[in-house]
This record gives structure tokens, sequence and C-alpha cells, in this order.
């Protein structure tokens, strides 16, 4: 089978001699002559072939290297296509069928070349979709700079989620749409499940009320996130250290960086430290700070992150224990050494009474009242220390 190019080279070189001999054999009938024996018209015959057969086998050269072109053209488009590791879908625009599919394309979807050359392309859609599709797909809306995300199906029946972007063009002399799919099912669960965590996260700051910190130990830049305005009052989400060092109460800067060295130094990555914090108000709040150190593969840190705890409220707590623990240390004082003593002293006075037998007629009663009451208070006294004791050894 010869080629295209020496089909025309053959059909133009034909053309061509029978318009030269033909029109020469007219042009010697006019003249009267023979065109043999005309050295003329002869000259002019041969001179018109030689250029015929030259440029006949210029073109078939020419015809042939443009075809080359066109077919290594072809071929890097076919494999474009059929390599592309995204599905492509080329498709009929008015009946929607499915008229090249690319490879990637079967392994997304399951089917064969056969079948989805046998389907239309509103049947990888869920069918309540298919109306919306074929709206958007008529109006030409979507392009390659326009996408839109749609739920396919696959053949055993699982849903992709999508994204679609076309372009119209031409195959086999058919208007088509060119249909560019990106699978994006892992991409979109991920972020369902990133959207999920954020909302989680979101829920145990309002729950919690504590901030997070992300410390760049290379520059002393922190990131603060959470509710620092309504802890502090202050409206920043970036400090440095110069912040840190206007804010902390003086007597616990020192304390504070000192103990920050000494984790760092020690290669420890867990770290945490009770400080106090001025508010923008002028007053100060007493916060736990509690943060994980990252260090490189030579040991070295760069990075922290951490959460700041408002523990205001249980440090007043806590004072306000102290001040019990030391209102009953004084009372267990005043009870072991000034009561105690006084007690101690009339019991003894009420044995030596009874001993010496001394009671006066007629008060037997009262005296022995007394001297139980004297022995009553005594226990409670005892009782009062051992229950003091007590909660010191706590």
């Amino acid at each position: 089978m010869k080629s295209p190019a020496f089909k025309i080279a053959l059909i133009y070189l034909i053309a061509g001699i029978c318009w030269i001999v033909g029109s020469d054999s007219v042009l010697a009938r006019l003249s009267g002559s023979h065109i043999l024996s005309n050295p003329l018209l002869t000259g002019e015959m041969i001179k018109g072939l030689a250029y015929m057969l030259v440029t006949a086998f210029l073109l078939y050269y020419l015809i042939r290297y443009y075809f080359r072109r066109l077919r290594r053209s072809d071929a890097a488009y076919r494999s474009l296509f059929e390599d592309n590791p995204s599905p492509m879908i080329a498709y009929d625009l008015k009946t929607l069928k499915i008229l090249a599919v690319n490879n990637a394309s079967l392994y997304q979807y399951g089917y064969t070349r056969k079948e989805f050359l046998s389907m239309t392309f509103d049947q990888l859609k869920l069918k309540e979709e298919i109306p919306k599709l074929l709206k958007i797909l008529r109006s030409g809306k979507i392009n390659f700079d326009k996408t839109i995300i749609v739920h396919h199906l696959t053949k055993d029946g699982k849903m992709l989620y999508v994204n679609i972007s076309a372009q119209n063009g031409s195959l086999d002399g058919k208007k088509v749409r060119w249909v560019l799919i990106r699978d994006m099912t892992e991409v979109n669960e991920k972020e369902r499940l990133l959207q999920a965590a954020l909302e989680r996260y979101d829920l145990v700051m309002k729950a919690t009320k504590d901030i997070i910190w992300d410390l760049y130990l290379n520059n002393g830049q922190t990131m603060l996130h959470g509710p620092v305005f309504e802890n502090f009052g202050y409206q920043v989400s970036s400090v440095d250290n110069d912040w840190f060092n206007d804010k902390i109460h003086p007597d616990d800067l020192q304390r504070f960086w000192s103990h920050v060295q000494e984790v760092n130094e020690k290669v420890d990555p867990f770290w945490s430290d009770q400080f106090r914090i001025k508010c923008a108000d002028g007053k100060y709040k007493y916060v736990n700070a509690r943060g994980y150190i990252i260090y490189s593969e030579d040991k070295k840190s760069y990075r922290s992150i951490g959460v700041i705890q408002d523990i205001q409220k249980q440090k007043e707590y806590e004072l306000k224990i102290e001040n019990q623990n030391q209102l009953l240390k004084e009372i267990a004082h005043i009870v072991s050494h000034e009561l105690r003593g006084p007690v101690a002293s009339m019991k003894g006075m009420l044995s030596l009474i009874a001993e010496n037998e001394n009671i006066p007629s007629g008060i037997d009663h009262e005296f022995q009242c007394l001297n139980r009451s004297a022995n009553d208070l005594d226990n409670v006294i005892h009782h009062v220390m051992d229950k003091a004791n007590k909660v010191y050894q706590v």
C-alpha cells in the first residue's frame, strides 16, 4: 500500500505531464508543425517535464516529512492522553456518548474499554445529580480553568468524590468535550477529618480556656492560639521574648528562663513551670505552662509547643487552704498551750482536794460534776490535738 505522500506526488506528476504534453501539442498544431519536429517546442516540453519530475520528488519528500511530523504529534498526543495519570474521557457533545477513554479511566472506574465505549458520560454520575450535571455540561460553563466537584460511581458501586474540568474539541470529525477527572476522595476525606479535628480543637479550647503556644527558638517568635484576650486582655496572636520579659512577674522572670535553659541543656523534651503574667488591667495571674521541645538530629532544640493554663483560682484556693491551715495551727497552739495548762491545773487541784478528803459537806454532788467537767474538757483538748496532728500529717 502506497503512502499518501507518494499518491499525492504521483497524481501531481501525472497531472503536470498531461498538462504539459497536451498544451504543447495544441500549440504545435496551431503553429502547423509537429511537436517533435519543432526544436523550440521540444525543448520547452522537456524542460517542463523535468520541472514536473523535480517538483514531484520535492513535493513527495515535503509531504512525507509533514506526515511524519503529524504522526509524531499524534503519537505524542495519544501518549499524553493514554498515559495521563489522571482519568480522561471524550464524549459526544450532543449524545453524551463516550468516544474515548485513557488507561487511568479504566483503572479508576473498573470498566473495560469496550464497556466504556458503550456508555454515556452521565452514567458515571449519581442518579440524583444527573439533571444538574446535564445542565452544567450543556451550558459549557466548565473548562480547564473552571472546575466542578461531583460524585461518580465506579463499576462496583463505590462512590468517588471527583473534580472535573473540560474543554470542547474534536475527534474523528465529531464535536466532543475532553474531560479531565481528578479523584479527590482521599483529599476530601482528609479535609473532613481535619475539619472534625479542628472542631474538636475549638470545642476543647472553649471548654478549657487554655492557650496553645508554638515557639520557634531560632527567632524567639511565639504563636498564640486560643482565648488570649479572655484570659489576659491582650489582642495578640504572635509575640516575642521581649513580650514575655515584659509580662512575666519580675520575681518569676529569672527563674523561668533559668528553668527553660536547664531543660534545654538536659535535652529533656518535657517541661513545666508556674509563674505570674501581667494582664492588660495591670493585675497578675498565676499560670501553669507545659511544653514539649522538639530537637533536631544533632540534639539542638528548634521548636517548642505547649499550653498555658490560667490557674489563678486554683492558686487563690491554695492560698485560702494555707491560711486555714495557719489558723488551725494557731488554734492548736492555743488549745495545747494556753487552754491545756489551766485545765491541767484545775484537774490537779481537784485531785488534791479529793485525796485530802477536804470536801465540804453538802457539795459532794457539785464536786463530782466539776471533776467530771474538767475530765471532759481535757478529753476534748486531746481530741482536738489528735485531729490537728492528722491534718498536719496529710
